[in-house]
């Protein structure tokens, strides 16, 4: 298993195993992963099911990190507060895609920007990785925020979204 910290965050590329064992207990991948109990709030899914990102994940076992669900952990609580998810690995063009989400009792703290943030550093360690991409609701300003944070720029909205972008630099 990836595991990337911060000063406040671990963030975890849960290894196929891990994956498995949370789509069918929740409670037990907490337990062996040597955390809190997740009210149920911080259980909000990402849009990609849990079955889709193992499927993922067994099809390219050696880049599994660019399939599977990051969980972030607050280290002063021994819980999981939110996840992250890259949409596979990167493109011709060297792109790839996430989304992300934090539960509501920690969002406007600073943990997602802080999280993206070393998200992008390894991301962009990635020889092959030369931007990523992120669609974010029109009306989640929260996470425009973040986006604005860390560096993206707009590309372009339409229907309900806003596609942003950051590029590595050389």
């Amino acid at each position: 298993m990836l595991e990337l910290q911060t000063e406040r965050l671990r963030i975890l590329a849960l290894a196929p195993d891990h994956l498995d064992l949370l789509l069918r207990d929740p409670e037990q991948f907490e337990k062996n992963m040597g955390l809190r109990a997740s009210p149920s709030e911080t259980r909000k899914p990402l849009n990609v099911p849990l079955e889709t990102m193992i499927q993922r994940v067994n099809e390219d076992p050696e880049r599994y990190y660019w399939y599977t669900n990051w969980k972030i952990i607050l280290r002063e609580e021994l819980a999981i507060v939110g996840e992250l998810c890259f949409l596979g690995a990167p493109d011709a063009e060297g792109q790839v895609a996430v989304v992300y989400g934090i539960a509501e009792p920690y969002q406007h703290q600073g943990i997602m920007t802080e999280c993206l943030r070393v998200m992008l550093t390894w991301a962009f360690r990635q020889q092959e990785v030369r931007a990523l991409i992120a669609e974010v609701p029109r009306d989640n300003f929260a996470a425009a925020r973040v986006m604005e944070k860390t560096g993206a720029e707009k590309l372009r909205e339409g229907g309900g979204s806003c596609w942003w972008k950051i590029v590595k630099r050389a």
